[in-house]
């Protein structure tokens, strides 16, 4: 099955003190390596969930704009599954660099239903598969003023709509967000 890529990287980076999409990684910054990588795994579209007046560059991946700008990242998902083609949208954060190419490539064994982590911390609600059914859902959640994006999460499991892989170990490093100049590795 065909699936579409989003790549949060529209966050203001307050914590890292600089835009957390222009660090890198192997002399990549995060957000060309994460449109790569969504590449990679087999996305037909990919998106950038990006702010206003930033240029991404030539990264052949369009930049959607929140329709409710200071949303967080669910106006981002919400408008990514607005305009996705396919029936899967992948949404991977731009902080996430090492999530594990297996996860990524998930996306291909998926029919209808969505799938998320659970961490020993929690869903993961920002690398995680949504189904273009969830569009609905989201909007009302944001129509409520819940922002929560693992709110969200846990709202498309009870509605049947993603399922829950349940990860440990080796697995849940990849899951780690850079979001502190601390959480950057040493070399």
């Amino acid at each position: 099955m065909s699936f579409s890529a989003l790549i949060l990287a529209g966050g203001r980076s307050s914590r890292m003190g600089r835009d957390k999409a222009r660090l890198t990684l192997d002399g990549e910054t995060l957000v060309a390596r994460q449109v790569r990588r969504a590449r990679e795994a087999g996305a037909v579209e990919v998106w950038i969930s990006g702010r206003a007046g930033v240029d991404y560059g030539p990264l052949d991946a369009p930049v959607l704009l929140d329709d409710t700008p200071d949303t967080g990242p669910l106006a981002g998902i919400a408008r990514g599954l607005a305009v996705m083609q396919t029936s899967l949208l992948l949404v991977l954060a731009v902080d996430m660099p090492r999530v594990a190419d297996a996860w990524l490539a998930r996306g291909r064994g998926l029919s209808e239903t969505g799938l998320i982590a659970r961490l020993p911390t929690g869903l993961e609600p920002l690398a995680a598969w949504y189904p273009g059914a969830a569009a609905g859902l989201l909007d009302a959640q944001l129509a409520r003023g819940r922002r929560a994006a693992r709110g969200f999460a846990e709202a498309t499991v009870e509605a049947g709509l993603t399922r829950v892989v349940d990860l440990d170990g080796d697995q849940v490093a990849g899951f780690k967000s850079w979001n502190e100049p601390d959480d950057l590795p040493r070399y």
